[in-house]
């Protein structure tokens, strides 16, 4: 019955444990995603070629930081991994807006700005996706 009660509260401790390791994992991420994206604010929606360029780069930077880091949570790797990607095709974007900006091609520009709207609301999907492993019991 002793060994019983003690692998109970073993258990219980285990689990607590896990517990503060993901709270640790997701604050650390959230703190690095959210600094970035600070920085981000003030680019968006703007026309320059350089500031799109440099918005472009500091999404390939995030993008490359989440992309080397490890997880022990289970599932926060693989939504990370996933959210790197979105990073990478966010700055791509960012990238081929810029050249079009540089040349002054309106339609070019717009269609872009559509892939940047889509972009940006498979962002939110992701960020959710991050929030409920993140929030889960």
């Amino acid at each position: 019955m002793r060994s019983f009660i003690l692998l109970l509260l073993s258990l219980s401790l285990l689990s607590a444990c896990s517990r503060i390791q993901r709270a640790r994992e997701c604050q650390n991420l959230a703190r690095e995603i959210n600094a970035v994206i600070a920085e981000l604010e003030p680019l968006n929606k703007v026309k320059d070629p350089a500031k799109l360029e440099q918005a472009a780069s500091k999404y390939e930077a995030l993008s490359k930081s989440l992309e080397q880091r490890s997880f022990e949570t289970k599932g926060l790797g693989e939504a990370v991994k996933s959210y790197s990607k979105l990073l990478s095709q966010i700055a791509e974007t960012l990238r081929t807006l810029g050249k079009t900006a540089k040349k002054d091609e309106a339609t070019a520009f717009a269609l872009g700005a559509t892939q940047m709207k889509a972009l940006a609301s498979q962002q939110k999907r992701m960020t959710a996706r991050v929030d409920r492993i993140c929030q889960a019991p």
